[in-house]
C-alpha cells in the first residue's frame, strides 16, 4: 500500500525552509499552494500523479480526494503496517524531525526534476538556508527508503527508482500519424519526416543541431565551441550571450519545445545539450543529476542520431529504457567532466562521415520502433513495478 502524507497543518515544518522552497528559481512548490492544508501541493508526488494518470482522472483531484494517510496518522501508528508514505524532497528536507519515520516506510518523490532538496544544485547559486546534507542520512532512518525522480544516478543504500517525466510529455505528442499538439506546427505527415530522417541521413545539407537554451556552464562551453568551428549547422540559444538559431520561430509555441523543420530535415545529429552541469562529486554532497528531458527524447522521436552532454549514468537510463545510446558507434565520449564532453563531441562531429552510417541508421529505426512501442501508460506501468508495493 502507498499513501501520500496529508500535512494537516505547518507544525511539522521549519517555516523558514518553506518560504525558500517558494521561493527557488525552480520552485517546488506551485504558485498559489503551500505544503500544507487542503491547499497542499501535489505537484512532486510522483507515484500518486503516475497513478491518478492511469487511473485516467481527468478532472482536478487534491490531496484530500485521494486516499492518503495525515502527518499525525503517522506519528501515531495509526496506519497499516507495511504502508509506504509518500512526500516530495522539498517536504522531506522542510521538516523539523525526520526521526518520526524511523523503522517505517517512505518514497521520497520528485516527478518533474532530478533535485534532492537539501544538497547543493550545481545549475543555481544555492541560497546557504537551502544547503542540509542530513537529508542523505536521515533517508536511513526508515525501514526503507525509496526514492522516486529523473535521475539514474545510484545514492548508497537507498532504492533510487528513475522516473523520465518528460518521455511522457514528448510521446504524447505523437498520436498515429499525426502531431499531437504544437511542438511542430508545420509537420502534416509525422511518420514520413521520421522516414525521411533516417533514409536521407548521408545526404543532409547540415552537420548538426544544437538548441543551447539558457546559459549555463556546458552549454556556454559548447557555444564557444561551435563559434570556432567551420562545421555547418544550426546553434544558438535564449541567453544574450548566445547567438540566434536560425529558423528559431516560435509564433506562440511554447519556445523551449518548438522544433523547426529545417532543425530536423536537414541536420544529420542532434546535440543534446541537457538541463544539468556533470561535475564529478559524492553524490551525498551534492545533487549529480542524470536526467533525460525533452532535450534528449526530442531525436528519438524524430529518428534521428544525437549526442549528449550529460552525466554518464544517463547511458544505462536509456539502455534500461530499451533505447540505444549510440556508443556502440561513438565510443564512451561522455565524460563527468563536461569541457572533455563537449570536446568528444565536436570530434564526432567533425569526423560523421567516417562513422558506420548504416548501423546509424539501423539504430534510429529501432529506437523509433521502441518510441512508438513504449506508450506513456506502457512506460508508467513500467515505473511503478519496480516499486515493492502497490498503490491501492
Amino acid at each position: 500500500m502507498i499513501r501520500p502524507i496529508f500535512f494537516t497543518s505547518a507544525e511539522p515544518f521549519n517555516l523558514a525552509r518553506l518560504k525558500l522552497m517558494k521561493q527557488q528559481a525552480f520552485p517546488d512548490v506551485t504558485p498559489g499552494q503551500t505544503c500544507f492544508g487542503p491547499e497542499q501541493c501535489i505537484l512532486q508526488n510522483a507515484v500518486t500523479q503516475i497513478h491518478m494518470e492511469l487511473s485516467r482522472y481527468n478532472g482536478k483531484w487534491d490531496i484530500t480526494s485521494v486516499p492518503h494517510v495525515t502527518y499525525d496518522d503517522v506519528v501515531n501508528n495509526n496506519h497499516e503496517p507495511d504502508c509506504y508514505f509518500e512526500m516530495p524532497t522539498a517536504f522531506w528536507f522542510s521538516l523539523k524531525d525526520r526521526s518520526v519515520f524511523k523503522g517505517k516506510n517512505v518514497i521520497i518523490t520528485n516527478y518533474c526534476e532530478a533535485w534532492i532538496r537539501g544538497l547543493p544544485l550545481t545549475m543555481l547559486e544555492d541560497h546557504p538556508s537551502s544547503i542540509d546534507l542530513s537529508v542523505i542520512d536521515d533517508m536511513l532512518l526508515p525501514k526503507h527508503c525509496i526514492l522516486v525522480r529523473d535521475n539514474n544516478t545510484p545514492i548508497p543504500n537507498i532504492t533510487c527508482i528513475p522516473h523520465a517525466h518528460f518521455y511522457g510529455e514528448t510521446r504524447d505528442m505523437v498520436a498515429g500519424n499525426q502531431v499531437g499538439h504544437d511542438w511542430m506546427p508545420w509537420c502534416d505527415n509525422y511518420m514520413e519526416l521520421v522516414e525521411h530522417n533516417i533514409a536521407n541521413l548521408p545526404h543532409k545539407t547540415h552537420t548538426y543541431t544544437a538548441l543551447l537554451g539558457w546559459n549555463k556552464p556546458h552549454r556556454t562551453d559548447m557555444h564557444n565551441l561551435l563559434d570556432k568551428s567551420n562545421l555547418k549547422g544550426y546553434y544558438g540559444g535564449f541567453a544574450d550571450e548566445y547567438r540566434n538559431v536560425e529558423h528559431d520561430n516560435p509564433c506562440g509555441v511554447q519556445h523551449d519545445r518548438f522544433i523547426a523543420e529545417q532543425w530536423t530535415r536537414n541536420s544529420q545529429v542532434w546535440v543534446s545539450m541537457e538541463t544539468h552541469v556533470s561535475v564529478d562529486s559524492p553524490v551525498t554532497e551534492t545533487n549529480i543529476c542524470s536526467s533525460l528531458t525533452e532535450k534528449t527524447w526530442k531525436p528519438i522521436m524524430l529518428g534521428m542520431p544525437f549526442l549528449m552532454n550529460n552525466h554518464p549514468d544517463c547511458i544505462s537510463y536509456l539502455e534500461d529504457m530499451g533505447f540505444n545510446a549510440f556508443t556502440e558507434v561513438f565510443g564512451n565520449y561522455i565524460d563527468v567532466d563536461y569541457a572533455i564532453t563537449n570536446k568528444n563531441i565536436l570530434h564526432i562531429l567533425e569526423n560523421f562521415a567516417d562513422y558506420d552510417i548504416t548501423k546509424i541508421q539501423d539504430i534510429c529505426r529501432k529506437n523509433h520502433a521502441r518510441f512508438l512501442e513504449f506508450t506513456t501508460p506502457t512506460y508508467q506501468n513500467w515505473t511503478l513495478s519496480k516499486l515493492p508495493t502497490i498503490y491501492n
